[in-house]
């Protein structure tokens, strides 16, 4: 929960009336969508330090989500068009990626929001994740 305390309450009442409805969240246990978003939440927090350790540096998530941030630097998104032709060279990115973009109890973590050909971070996790990424990255 550590992000989630960080929000205020009227922070938390967006990341649930924004995230959980438009993004079609369906939960697959007897979670809230409230709860499945702080799971989710608690998964990228898990996960961002391990892609960014040198023991994972050929990892296909790590490479996948660092190619991401070289990127997106201070864009708001990146085309996803672009990204699939600067990710060719990773083996079995569509289906991480995929992996990466949805919700599940399974998933590598929902890192991106995806709509039509722009590709973001998703909202919850942003600031998170620039932080943590600018400062270990290498």
């Amino acid at each position: 929960f550590v992000i989630l305390n960080r929000l205020g309450d009227e922070d938390r009442r967006g990341i649930k009336e924004e995230n959980c409805y438009a993004s079609g969240i369906s939960s697959t246990r007897d979670l809230t969508e409230e709860e499945e978003i702080i799971s989710e939440i608690n998964k990228v927090e898990r996960k961002i330090p391990l892609w960014l350790s040198n023991s994972r540096k050929n990892n296909i998530n790590t490479q996948i989500f660092k190619t991401f941030m070289k990127l997106f630097k201070e864009n708001k998104f990146i085309y996803k068009t672009r990204w699939i032709k600067v990710c060719k060279e990773i083996d079995k990115f569509e289906g991480n990626f995929s992996q990466m973009s949805q919700f599940g109890p399974k998933n590598h973590a929902k890192i991106f929001d995806v709509k039509k050909n722009q590709i973001r971070l998703w909202k919850p996790i942003e600031t998170f994740v620039k932080e943590y990424y600018n400062n270990n990255k290498n």
